[in-house]
């Protein structure tokens, strides 16, 4: 299958989004670029529909529709924020065919998270959903200007719960992802608990030494490699274990 992800509005001209807690254009890019990393993860065939400036409204919409018309999509999703007062994440189609399925299953996937379930409308009456010829969901993410949905937002979260939406199952996060690549290289407690008392003398705050490779571990591993010019693959092997001593060993001097 071949999905277009379209992000809504510009980030110039005249077409900018909606403001008030949130950005719109700014956080629809954040949401796009995750959507896009997760559905390529499921080994879905991705095509970005995005414009930074347009001289008018017609230019930016017609420009995304474009996008995914010319490149064949079967699945066109559009990603907003709303305002106007509300709360919660709705959706947009028209009809009762691939569109309105879609629409049900990302409403669904977003309200998992928190936000109130606004439901599936009709979007006969927005140009995105009328013109493109593939199957088209637009997606009101939450409002803008409201402080409730604004304090959940996550821009990952949301587009990995519309990525979710679209495939129809669950997806990997980025910290499950480097969790299990940890371990699977680390393999045993014992390691673990070496590695942990390592990243703790070169300064990393652990509450205990326990040979648990979770989040946090994870996390610290990738900081390490990161902040000493390695590459971040969260295995902590030779080279980083070789700079971490040569930390500690400039502490005790």
């Amino acid at each position: 299958m071949k999905v277009c992800i379209g992000c809504g509005h510009c980030l110039y001209g005249a077409d900018t989004g909606a403001r008030s807690y949130l950005i719109e254009e700014q956080e629809t890019r954040k949401v796009q670029d995750a959507v896009i990393k997760y559905l390529e993860k499921d080994g879905i065939n991705v095509k970005k529909a995005r414009i930074d400036q347009a001289a008018s409204v017609s230019e930016s919409l017609s420009y995304r529709v474009n996008v995914s018309d010319n490149w064949g999509a079967d699945l066109y999703v559009e990603i907003h924020l709303n305002s106007g007062g509300g709360h919660g994440t709705e959706t947009f189609c028209i009809g009762n065919g691939n569109g309105r399925k879609y629409a049900t299953q990302i409403v669904n996937s977003i309200a998992k998270l928190g936000y109130t379930n606004r439901g599936v409308k009709d979007g006969s009456h927005l140009y995105v959903v009328r013109k493109t010829l593939a199957s088209a969901v637009l997606v009101e993410c939450c409002f803008v200007d409201s402080q409730s949905d604004a304090n959940m937002w996550n821009a990952d979260k949301m587009g990995r719960a519309i990525a979710e939406g679209i495939l129809g199952h669950d997806v990997s996060s980025d910290d499950e992802v480097n969790v299990k690549i940890a371990n699977a290289y680390l393999g045993t407690k014992l390691n673990i608990m070496n590695v942990q008392k390592l990243l703790q003398l070169c300064g990393y705050s652990f509450f205990t030494i326990d040979g648990i490779c979770g989040a946090k571990t994870t996390n610290y591993i990738g900081d390490f490699q990161k902040k000493n010019g390695l590459g971040i693959d969260y295995k902590f092997g030779p080279k980083s274990i070789g700079i971490a001593l040569d930390i500690i060993m400039k502490k005790v001097k």
